[in-house]
């Protein structure tokens, strides 16, 4: 699956079985350091999906931890 992505349903149905990089370029929306980023997004979830299917264990492991407090919700004290 090389030319695979995320869109949205009309973006799909127009760039059928076109090349990403072929169909993006011929949109209005089209923006050279946007494709930049999505071709560096490619690579880092490519490369996310070479390092789990080489991995002995196939276990996930942290790559970056996030501490967020939360405040209660009140809404639950009534039930």
């Amino acid at each position: 699956m090389t030319n695979v992505l995320p869109a949205c349903k009309s973006c799909n149905s127009s760039k059928n079985d076109s090349e990403m990089v072929e169909w993006y370029k011929k949109q209005k929306f089209y923006n050279s350091d946007r494709l930049k980023r999505i071709n560096e997004y490619i690579e880092f979830a490519v490369g996310i999906c070479d390092t789990f299917d080489n991995a002995e264990d196939n276990n996930l492991f942290v790559t970056k931890e996030i501490i967020k407090e939360a405040l209660p919700d009140t809404t639950d004290q009534i039930f």
